[in-house]
């Protein structure tokens, strides 16, 4: 949903809902983009980028609580206020119908990498369920960092009518190697299979590891808070206690494999250094 900050009134929204309801043919002008897949609760920020530097938000990322992730395209060139918004992609469906999804409570990360191709936009996700920390691993997803490779955010013809774009929605990412990582794209497999990403499970046990704080991307690495349920906490008197240890991943982008100065540890896994008892952000 998008709200006037001056009056609060809704301006527009996207949703599977959309044309079920009459908000989008109000007096207002409120304008409603539907999308069949937007049936899932988004909890998080939204990451809007500003594209071109005019102060204008352009891109709008997220994920849901149901294993997607998304982006919308403004235009905020449009000659009238229908084609505002230009288009809704999923970027990545990770859902499973067991209610095991990985959950995105928190905002994605952005940035932006060059290759013999040119500019492309890396997105990634930690997931987690905040809301059962504890979740044993019956009841948890398989949690850990999904990146996924935008190759359309940086074209310059992303508002015409119709572009070809290059992505189709993922399913499955590849699982990341911590030796050799994924191996940058050419122009030619680009052309091939150009919606890739990676991503690599916080623990080989589902539930032992949850990403429920935020992630995000500072000069080509990739760091994410995450929750250790196991870990030792801190003991308190009179039955008080904290609960579990978190911990800060760091891993190089764009392909997740560092250059050798940033070297992995010697059981082949990110670096990653203990910040407290608890959920730590």
């Amino acid at each position: 949903y998008m709200f006037d900050a001056g009056n609060g009134e809704l301006l527009w929204w996207a949703s599977a809902n959309v044309g079920t309801s009459t908000a989008e043919t109000t007096d207002s002008g409120t304008i409603g983009t539907n999308n069949d897949n937007l049936k899932y609760s988004v909890v998080s920020q939204i990451n809007a980028i500003d594209r071109d530097g005019d102060g204008l938000s352009d891109t709008l990322y997220f994920g849901d609580l149901g294993g997607q992730a998304f982006r919308i395209d403004l235009d905020n060139a449009a000659q009238t206020t229908s084609g505002f918004a230009k288009r809704v992609v999923q970027l990545y469906n990770g859902h499973l119908d067991t209610g095991l999804s990985p959950r995105f409570y928190e905002m994605p990360s952005f940035s932006v990498h060059k290759d013999k191709v040119g500019l492309f936009g890396v997105v990634a996700l930690t997931s987690g369920n905040l809301s059962s920390p504890l979740a044993s691993a019956e009841l948890s997803a398989q949690d850990g960092v999904f990146v996924i490779y935008d190759h359309d955010v940086a074209r310059s013809d992303l508002y015409s009518d119709k572009p070809l774009l290059n992505h189709r929605y993922i399913r499955r990412l590849h699982l990341m190697n911590t030796v050799k990582g994924i191996p940058r794209l050419t122009e030619i497999n680009r052309r091939i299979a150009p919606n890739t990403g990676w991503w690599y499970p916080y623990s080989r046990i589902k539930g032992d590891y949850k990403g429920l704080s935020e992630i995000f991307a500072l000069d080509n690495m990739l760091y994410a808070n995450v929750y250790d349920r196991n870990g030792k906490g801190l003991g308190g008197g009179c039955g008080a206690s904290v609960l579990g240890d978190s911990y800060l991943f760091q891993f190089c982008l764009p392909t997740g494999k560092c250059r050798p100065q940033y070297k992995y540890n010697v059981e082949g896994a990110p670096n990653r250094v203990k910040i407290g008892a608890g959920i730590l952000g």
